[in-house]
């Protein structure tokens, strides 16, 4: 088998891919991101896989307006005339500079190599065969107790399960002695 050490390498020598559609949520993830179900391809095989990104990683939209500074913003013209001097209202303005500032960015769809490299981060831990749940909560600072905690450990174990079935067995440990990006 030959050893790839980059993550783009191994995604260029198995030539995997991926479609990514948006999606309302995400069941494994809370928090306000942008979220995806994606499907990875390998050789005739499909791995569904809902993902999720920060906000933090979209980009400006393209064939916008230069952006408006936050100077520029507050003294910029009322549409009915006048400007935006409200001082006692700071936090609305705030608020509404905030809202434009979201509305020029658009999420950006994930690649093969960052969902393969979350999903080889994560099985990576709960990978050990006799990797018990108590042990994994000592590792990465999970109750024992917490229901969720255990939810998330057999997430982790499910989307390794379903891992190995689209590369097989070689190509998943070959996955991950990758590079982390």
């Amino acid at each position: 088998m030959t050893t790839t050490k980059t993550l783009a390498d191994y995604v260029s020598r198995l030539n995997i891919t991926i479609k990514s559609e948006p999606a309302q949520s995400n069941p494994n993830m809370d928090g306000d991101m942008d979220h995806w179900l994606c499907r990875l391809y390998f050789e005739g095989r499909v791995m569904a896989v809902p993902f999720s990104t920060g906000k933090g990683l979209r980009k400006e939209r393209d064939g916008l307006p230069p952006k408006m500074g936050w100077e520029q913003y507050q003294n910029r013209p009322y549409p009915t005339g006048g400007q935006y001097k409200h001082r006692e209202n700071i936090h609305k303005l705030r608020a509404d500079y905030k809202a434009y500032e979201e509305s020029r960015m658009s999420p950006v769809k994930p690649s093969v190599e960052s969902v393969l490299d979350c999903l080889a981060s994560d099985c990576s831990g709960a990978d050990q065969t006799d990797q018990s749940f108590e042990n994994w909560c000592a590792d990465y600072g999970y109750d024992p107790d917490s229901r969720k905690a255990f939810s998330i450990f057999e997430t982790i174990q499910s989307q390794e399960n379903s891992l190995v079935g689209l590369l097989g067995t070689d190509n998943f440990n070959a996955l991950l002695e990758t590079e982390r990006l």
